[in-house]
């Protein structure tokens, strides 16, 4: 309750917090750095929120397909475990089957052939999603490939567990914009284009002797 009380404070006043950050940042740091600074900020806020936003899209469809699932096949409580599979989609490869053991245990109390029904639907919409709809739709909003997004989660669990799982996407999204960002600086600072080929004038201006 502290968490989520303190959670609904930093938004309602996040405009004066961030004003204040911007001022504090302005203060300690030359105009420069200072906009540098601001300008990572601005492109971490935006992938996170496209993260964000993909992750919220992706686990629709997952509760959306579990359901059409459950009910061409006439399981109990399609809507109320369709629902929990969909939200706990949220985290990263672990979410959805967390979400499906609640699942499990109701319907083997009602007939252990139902359960296993339920498992296998889990199953395929689990590899259909995470090896198809979700690196397309998270790579969509982060600028990920699909392998990209697939890397940041193993290597983010691997590292950091549950916590690496969620962030690894977003945080390697920065990551590879900064990186695309200095890359192309660095091209134009040398006269190259992204084929590391001398760029040509453009129509009308100075032509090479």
């Amino acid at each position: 309750m502290v968490a989520l009380a303190a959670s609904i404070y930093l938004l309602s006043g996040k405009e004066a917090l961030l004003r204040a950050a911007r001022a504090c940042l302005h203060a300690a740091l030359p105009p420069r750095a200072a906009g540098s600074v601001l300008e990572i900020c601005r492109l971490a806020n935006k992938i996170f929120s496209g993260y964000i936003g993909g992750q919220l899209v992706d686990a629709l469809l997952v509760g959306g397909e579990t359901f059409a699932l459950m009910s061409i096949f006439g399981l109990e409580y399609a809507p109320l475990l369709a629902v929990l599979v969909g939200v706990t989609n949220i985290v990263p490869v672990l979410g959805p089957f967390l979400g499906a053991v609640p699942g499990l245990i109701i319907l083997l109390l009602e007939l252990p052939w139902k359960a296993a029904e339920f498992a296998i639907i889990i199953f395929v919409v689990q590899q259909v999603d995470g090896n198809f709809i979700a690196p397309r739709i998270l790579g969509g909003a982060t600028g990920l490939p699909g392998l990209g997004v697939l890397l940041a989660i193993v290597v983010g669990g691997a590292w950091f567990g549950i916590p690496g799982m969620v962030l690894g996407v977003p945080t390697l999204a920065v990551l590879a914009a900064l990186l695309k960002q200095a890359v192309g600086a660095g091209l134009t600072a040398r006269g190259l284009d992204e084929n590391g080929e001398p760029r040509r004038n453009l129509p009308g201006g100075p032509q090479e002797n």
